[in-house]
């Protein structure tokens, strides 16, 4: 055993006298699935899954005030569990059926992230879902959204919030391309208008693309009268 003193001010005071001494072995046993980080003595050590590392503890007079002061041994960082649903089966049972209540899952979190993708002529059937993109009045304009997935377009509608003037559209478009138009002119205020057609080449959007509603004044008056569009799809591979 190597015993150190350290008077730390320098002034030959009697509470600035530390005692160290590493006086004695503790084994540390990780017994977690992954590593863990460790910091012993200012020195960093890996400890790998279902092993183990035999350490120094170390005695200090931390306060350099003469007290008993302190064992020190290490410090442990281990990361945080991730939780492997495949295994739970295996490990625990099978969930029950209906165990999954909507109280158990918090809210805003069931994203597009997991569902399954559709394909023409597949087995697996796609999750329907829907954008709504805000078509404002006024002036012709551009009103984007990007989609976090690949989404194939399988129909479009708009609804109005006022009346539109007469010959008046608005052009569903991938990015800069068209899909399909809505022909909104003329359309009371709360009526609908369907696209009356889908560009199959286009109706595919990229992960993180623009999907893009283009109200188009077509009488010039930058009257257009402001609404809904309600675009319907699966997500796709």
């Amino acid at each position: 055993m190597g015993i150190t003193y350290n008077e730390g001010t320098h002034d030959g005071s009697a509470d600035s006298i530390a005692l160290e001494t590493d006086c004695a072995q503790a084994l540390y046993v990780n017994n977690g699935a992954v590593a863990h980080t460790l910091v012993v003595h200012g020195v960093t050590f890996t400890i790998a899954a279902l092993t183990s590392l035999l350490l120094p503890i170390r005695f200090k007079d931390a306060t350099c005030n003469g007290a008993s002061g302190e064992y020190q041994l290490f410090t442990a960082t281990e990361p945080a569990p991730a939780l492997d649903v495949t295994k739970l089966a295996a490990q625990y049972g099978a969930i029950a059926d209906d165990s999954v209540t909507a109280a158990k899952i918090p809210d805003a979190s069931i994203t597009s992230a997991k569902v399954a993708v559709g394909a023409t002529d597949g087995a697996v059937a796609g999750l329907s879902a829907s954008y709504c993109i805000a078509v404002g009045a006024g002036a012709a304009d551009d009103h984007d959204i990007t989609v976090p997935r690949k989404f194939r377009v399988l129909g479009a509608r708009f609804i109005a919030e006022a009346a539109q003037p007469a010959s008046d559209t608005v052009v569903l478009k991938n990015g800069s391309n068209t899909i399909g138009t809505m022909a909104v002119g003329g359309i009371a205020d709360k009526a609908t208008a369907n696209m009356a057609d889908i560009d199959t080449a286009q109706y595919e959007i990229a992960a993180s693309g623009t999907l893009r509603a283009t109200s188009v004044d077509n009488d010039a008056g930058t009257d257009f009268g402001g609404g809904i569009v309600i675009v319907d799809g699966i997500y796709v591979a």
